[in-house]
């Protein structure tokens, strides 16, 4: 039995559109576990988070599918109680989501690109000054009511990059079998094309609506994403990658 290993939130469903192959089992877990379970040998198949490839890279074969977004994403959030620039200049601290690696180095990167210091992040407070939340949880309303200020990290970086950014990629392990392979690849090719279509976007809407949302919300949401990488999107990854390999790994999180 070959597994297969995706992320649980919202912007991973165009991945729930189609039944996988029957040889196959589907598991659902956080951003960070997917990349654990890869790292140990657990599955064949995984939409891997970003910031996991450099480490995961030589065990895997990339596959031209994944979450990527132009601007705007919705569901990757800063919600803060003060504009950022004194959030990071002042030191305040930031109770970050454990579920994404990408998303607090994608944060940090940012920090350092545009102030040259690294923001405070914590796991939790009683009071945080800010929040970093993905999915489901950085869409609900009552995370959205708490805090006075929002920012969404995809569209901060692409006003400073002008590029799109890929949250993450399907990769294959190296070694699997070109039958499973062909399989595998067969079926996101057929959940990709799905999410595209007028019919598949319907779908997600009224199979993944989050509480507080009204059905153009969520088509607004599921028109950003894009399952299948284009050029431009492996260009944003690439250059992703390059600048957090030139800064300091993120030490120890308070």
């Amino acid at each position: 039995m070959t597994r297969i290993y995706t992320i649980d939130n919202l912007s991973a469903a165009a991945f729930t559109l189609a039944p996988p192959p029957a040889s196959t089992a589907l598991y659902f877990a956080a951003p960070s576990k997917v990349a654990e379970v890869f790292a140990a040998g657990a599955c064949e198949a995984a939409l891997l988070p970003t910031a996991s490839l450099p480490k995961l890279g030589i065990l895997a074969d990339p596959l031209p599918y994944g979450i990527a977004c132009t601007g705007a994403v919705g569901s990757v959030l800063l919600l803060a109680n003060m504009p950022l620039a004194r959030l990071v200049l002042y030191r305040e601290p930031v109770a970050i989501t454990t579920k994404s690696a990408t998303s607090r180095e994608l944060f940090r990167l940012l920090c350092r690109q545009k102030w040259g210091k690294e923001p405070v992040l914590v796991e939790d407070t009683a009071a945080p000054a800010a929040r970093l939340l993905i999915g489901n949880e950085a869409v609900s309303r009552g995370a959205l009511d708490e805090f006075a200020f929002r920012y969404d990290l995809g569209e901060w970086w692409y006003r400073r990059m002008r590029l799109p950014f890929v949250f993450a990629q399907w990769v294959t392990r190296r070694g699997l079998s070109s039958r499973s392979r062909r399989e595998i690849e067969h079926w996101i090719e057929h959940c990709a094309s799905t999410a595209e279509s007028a019919t598949g976007q319907e779908r997600l809407v009224r199979a993944n609506l989050p509480p507080g949302w009204d059905p153009p919300a969520a088509r607004r949401y599921y028109a950003r994403l894009r399952p299948r990488l284009t050029h431009a999107d492996v260009q944003g990854q690439a250059l992703f990658l390059r600048l957090l390999r030139e800064i300091a790994p993120c030490g120890k999180v308070a």
